[in-house]
């Protein structure tokens, strides 16, 4: 009981933060006083004040704008890329646990050969090879995060294979689709939602150290992760300017792991392990 009420209360402030890190992104348009993009040569590097609350860049760009314009980048970065990925690992998960045999051991030999390489290293080494954009930071984050949902998912379909329940679907003449889709879909819907909870922080992360590598998305269209690369000479003379995309990365993470740790406690799972 003491668990689940801990689980309600990191659920609780998660999503919370989840939900006005959202806001802020959705509203942007709104919320920023000032073009992301506008240079202004008279007040660069200028300290947080009134007009500039989080201060402005070495172009002189207000960094209160271009973090809240970031967020939309870097949030549909990490939803778009953990769809991806959680869709590949489940499907390939499924029916590898379903199916078993030949195709099981394909599947898996397969995702081992993907967990073989860093995933930073092999997102950084495909995104070098075409040019950056933002749907192909997408397509190589999500194409790459999904073998830790498909061993997940594998594990709890064989487990569920053998309940009575699913016996006698097949006893009742219910085919394969139907059966992993009313049945096995259901009872593994838990520890995958805990999992693609957890896939967003880490593809925000990975997009902001692609950007700060500097081959992820480009500037000038704002990235905590670009906009961290950009700051990286003035740590010493402009404290503002690296300090507030990188709080607003620690946020995002912080909140998504609050989540998702709070879904595990309340639905009585163990801890998730997922590809670092």
């Amino acid at each position: 009981m003491e668990a689940k009420n801990a689980g309600n209360t990191e659920f609780l402030i998660g999503i919370s933060l989840i939900i006005i890190l959202s806001a802020l992104a959705l509203l942007a348009p709104l919320l920023a006083a000032h073009d992301p993009y506008e240079t202004d040569a008279q007040n660069w590097l200028q300290p947080p004040c009134k007009e500039h609350p989080f201060g402005t860049d070495r172009l002189g760009r207000d960094i209160f704008s271009r973090v809240l314009y970031g967020a939309r980048v870097s949030l549909a970065v990490g939803t778009l890329s953990m769809l991806m990925s959680v869709a590949i690992g489940f499907l390939l998960g499924m029916a590898a646990g379903y199916f078993g045999g030949v195709l099981d051991g394909l599947i898996m030999r397969f995702t081992d050969i993907v967990l073989v390489f860093p995933s930073m290293l092999l997102v950084l080494t495909l995104v070098a090879i075409f040019e950056p954009a933002l749907w192909l930071v997408i397509f190589v984050i999500g194409g790459t995060g999904w073998p830790g949902v498909a061993r997940l998912v594998r594990g709890e379909v064989l487990q569920l294979r053998t309940k009575e329940f699913i016996q006698s679907a097949r006893m009742l003449g219910a085919n394969h689709f139907r059966i992993m889709l009313y049945h096995l879909l259901p009872n593994a819907l838990g520890p995958v939602l805990v999992a693609a909870t957890l896939s967003v922080p880490a593809a925000v992360m990975t997009e902001a150290g692609v950007s700060y590598f500097g081959l992820g998305i480009q500037p000038p269209i704002p990235t905590w992760g670009n906009m961290l690369r950009g700051a990286q000479l003035y740590l010493r003379h402009a404290w503002w300017y690296a300090f507030f995309p990188g709080l607003f990365i620690f946020l995002t993470v912080f909140a998504f792991h609050l989540t998702g740790e709070g879904l595990r406690k309340q639905l009585g799972l163990t801890r998730v392990r997922r590809r670092g």
